[in-house]
């Protein structure tokens, strides 16, 4: 079964052909293989989010995720936030459990620094926002 995405996707593809839009069509193409958004599928995002773990990527994760959090999970009701922090948490411990696994010190370090950089910055805000 394929999503509505997918189906509008194709229609277009097919559209660009009847057309003669070959040009277009390329970058179309090009375009749906760089879509972040993976066309909303949660396989497509899951499997993102594990290359970049795999590759050790750990810029492109935190970008990811970032991009997720400002596209899907800043719209969700407030109920689902703690899920997501969830999600978060599990998803950077598999990362660094990666890097433990293969013995990548310089990237756990990188990592670990960046986590305290974050958590500071976190925490002080926090305790601005109450004063």
């Amino acid at each position: 079964m394929t999503s509505a995405v997918e189906r509008t996707d194709d229609l277009v593809k097919e559209y660009l052909t009847f057309r003669g839009f070959t040009n277009t069509l390329k970058h179309f193409e090009a375009d749906i293989k760089a879509d972040k958004e993976k066309g909303f599928r949660v396989d497509r995002i899951v499997e993102q989010l594990l290359q970049f773990i795999q590759s050790y990527d750990l810029n492109g994760l935190l970008d990811y995720w970032g991009y997720l959090e400002r596209r899907l999970f800043s719209r969700l009701e407030d109920v689902y936030r703690p899920t997501v922090n969830k999600l978060k948490t599990s998803l950077f411990r598999y990362y660094l459990v990666c890097t433990i696994q293969v013995r990548l010190e310089a990237l756990r370090i990188r990592f670990l620094s960046r986590s305290v950089t974050f958590s500071l910055i976190f925490l002080l805000v926090n305790v601005c926002c109450r004063l």
